[in-house]
This record gives C-alpha cells, sequence and structure tokens, in this order.
C-alpha cells in the first residue's frame, strides 16, 4: 500500500493522530487552495464540521498535518463570510480542552 502522509506526520503526529481520530472526520465544509511558494508546491486545507483542518499537499495529496481548528484560523478560512456559528463553537471547546496545543 503506498504512503499517504508525510514523514513529519508519520514521525511526529502520533499522539494528535490519536486524538484526530477520537475527534472523527465526519464532512468536509470548505477546501482552499494555499499557495506561500513552499518548494514542494501549493496546498490543500480541508476544514471538516469536526473543526478539524487537514493539509495535503497540492500535486502529490499526501497528509502533511491535522490541525485541530482555533476559532481564529476559521475565520481566516471564511475571510469575509460569516463561519457557521456551530464551528466556531466547537473550536473554542478544543482550545478550552487544550486540544491545540497537541
Amino acid at each position: 500500500m503506498k504512503n499517504t502522509s508525510s514523514k513529519h506526520w508519520m514521525n511526529d503526529r502520533k499522539e494528535r493522530d490519536q486524538l484526530i481520530k477520537e475527534i472523527g472526520f465526519t464532512r468536509e465544509i470548505k477546501r482552499v487552495t494555499i499557495d506561500r511558494g513552499h518548494k514542494d508546491g501549493a496546498e490543500i486545507h480541508v476544514i471538516t464540521d469536526t473543526a478539524l483542518i487537514y493539509i495535503f499537499n497540492a500535486v502529490t495529496w499526501k497528509r502533511i498535518t491535522v490541525l485541530v481548528a482555533r476559532p481564529g484560523q476559521l475565520r481566516r478560512y471564511w475571510k469575509d463570510e460569516e463561519v457557521p456559528t456551530n464551528l466556531i463553537e466547537i473550536a473554542r471547546k478544543y482550545q478550552r480542552m487544550g486540544y491545540n496545543e497537541i
């Protein structure tokens, strides 16, 4: 089976990976392409209705990382649009629980 995660994720994110599995992925609600001029190319950021942000390489689709969203991050993805209230509440709950620090 082909590896679909970056070395960084496989080596450094085991504790976060367990947390992500507990939170779960139910549904994608937004997808954003981010190009910061990185040598490996642009990234695809997938935001879920459980306030997780999956980040993939836009060329290889290897998973770079998964973030537990903070309210401010979500606002940046939505820019001038209104972020779904329930998503902000989930992100605030995760922040209170310290999930963003794992």
